[in-house]
């Protein structure tokens, strides 16, 4: 199973614990989106690979952050999001 989870505010720890909880046993991409981006690139609550990081291309353009985190243009996130079997949004 593909799980999406779209963190939107910064420090959500919840939204990380329980993407993290998810993916010993399914695929998990973590969305950022508005603010989030200001998250560091790699959270402590995953092992490093265990989840996919993708950031609003138009967020991390705002915030002057390119390249903080993989970029996703907004055709892809919609396309991403039909392709999921489950989407949580936080």
């Amino acid at each position: 199973m593909h799980i999406v989870h779209i963190i939107t505010h910064p420090g959500d720890l919840r939204a990380w614990e329980t993407a993290a909880s998810q993916a010993a046993d399914h695929r998990v991409t973590v969305v950022l989106l508005q603010d989030a981006v200001l998250d560091p690139p790699v959270q402590p609550v995953a092992p490093q690979g265990a989840l996919e990081v993708r950031a609003g291309a138009r967020d991390l353009e705002a915030y002057g952050l390119a390249g903080r985190h993989r970029a996703l243009a907004d055709d892809d996130l919609i396309a991403l999001l039909f392709a999921a079997d489950r989407v949580i949004s936080w």
